[in-house]
């Protein structure tokens, strides 16, 4: 693993990592600026006390909390981002440092969910039997 950092490090460069990587970065920036840009209007647009003062400072905290909430959700969504746009890069690598290697298999959308919900049933549900002290039925 330790050899092949220097390689990850230098894949950096190659414009199908750069394309991705700057491509995430303001995909998940647009989008959260859009949330923060959402609840604000939603806030400011709505007089939810009928009290000028109070619906006024409920849009400021309101907004406030949203950025707070964005910046807790940026590495997140960086990372989804990412993950939807890796397959250039994945291809870049395979190219450049395996071309021996046999074409990998098509990953089936529906494979992705089953494996995914399988993953996601069996953390909640451990954590759920571990709070709870119950057998689970997976």
């Amino acid at each position: 693993m330790l050899r092949t950092l220097p390689l990850a490090i230098a894949q950096v460069a190659h414009p199908s990592s750069r394309r991705v990587l700057l491509l995430s970065i303001v995909a998940t920036l647009a989008l959260l600026v859009a949330l923060v840009f959402a609840v604000g209007w939603l806030l400011a647009g709505i007089a939810w006390f009928g009290i000028g003062w109070l619906d006024s400072t409920l849009s400021v905290f309101g907004t406030l909390g949203a950025v707070v909430f964005a910046w807790l959700l940026l590495p997140g969504f960086l990372a989804a981002m990412t993950a939807m746009l890796v397959d250039p890069v994945a291809d870049a690598v395979e190219q450049r440092y395996y071309p021996g290697l046999p074409a990998p298999r098509s990953g089936a959308l529906a494979d992705g969910i089953r494996s995914g919900s399988r993953s996601c049933w069996s953390r909640s549900c451990s954590t759920s039997c571990c709070c709870r002290s119950i057998s689970c039925p997976v």
